[in-house]
C-alpha cells in the first residue's frame, strides 16, 4: 500500500538534490531524503533518488574525498556502510527493490516494459561498475541471473552475464551463455 504524493511535490524530491553545485552537500541530500521518506510514501520517487545518489557517489567520490555515512547511536542495529561500494551497491538494491517492474507480455504494456528492462539493465551496469571494482564477479553474475528470469534474449545482459561468470572461473557455463549471445546476435 503506497501513500499518494503531488506531483509537484514528487519533482521537488527529484530535482533539489541536483541543484547543488558541490557533489558532498548533493550527496548528503540525497541521503537526508532516503533515511527520512518511508519507502510506502511513493516508492518509485525514493527509488529515483537512491539511484541518483549511487550514479552520483560513483562519478564522483573516490577514497580520498567520501565521507562515510553517520547515523546516531541510537540506531546501532541498522547497517551504516563503510565503504563507497558497500554503499554505491545498498543504493542500487534499494532502487532495483522498490522499482516497479513490468513483465506482462501483452501488447499493451511494450512499452512499459521496456522501461522496466532499461532501468533493469541501468541498474545492472551500475553494480558491475561497483562490484567490480572490488572483485566481487560472483555477486554481479548473482544479480544478473535473477534480472535474466524477465530478461530473456536481452544481449547486453547475457554478454555481461558471461563476463563475470568467466570472472568466477565458470568456463563451461559462461561458453553456453556466449553461444546463447550469439543465437541472440
Amino acid at each position: 500500500h503506497t501513500l499518494p504524493i503531488s506531483p509537484t511535490i514528487e519533482s521537488l524530491f527529484k530535482k533539489l538534490p541536483r541543484l547543488y553545485t558541490d557533489n558532498k552537500a548533493a550527496i548528503s541530500c540525497y541521503r537526508k531524503y532516503l533515511i527520512q521518506l518511508d519507502a510506502r510514501f511513493a516508492p518509485h520517487v525514493k527509488a529515483q533518488l537512491a539511484r541518483d545518489c549511487a550514479m552520483l557517489i560513483l562519478h564522483s567520490a573516490n577514497k580520498n574525498n567520501y565521507t562515510k555515512l553517520q547515523m546516531s547511536k541510537s540506531k546501532k542495529e541498522t547497517f551504516i556502510p563503510e565503504t563507497i561500494e558497500q554503499e554505491v551497491f545498498l543504493l542500487l538494491l534499494i532502487s532495483d527493490t522498490l522499482h516497479e517492474y513490468v513483465i506482462d507480455r501483452a501488447p499493451e504494456h511494450d512499452e512499459a516494459r521496456k522501461e522496466s528492462l532499461g532501468h533493469a539493465t541501468s541498474i545492472i551496469d551500475m553494480i558491475s561498475l561497483c562490484l567490480s571494482r572490488v572483485s566481487q564477479y560472483a555477486l554481479i553474475a548473482q544479480r544478473i541471473e535473477k534480472t535474466l528470469k524477465y530478461a530473456y534474449q536481452h544481449y547486453h545482459l547475457n554478454f555481461q552475464f558471461a563476463l563475470s561468470l568467466i570472472q568466477c572461473g565458470h568456463f563451461t557455463r559462461a561458453y553456453f551463455v556466449l553461444d546463447e549471445c550469439i543465437e541472440i546476435e
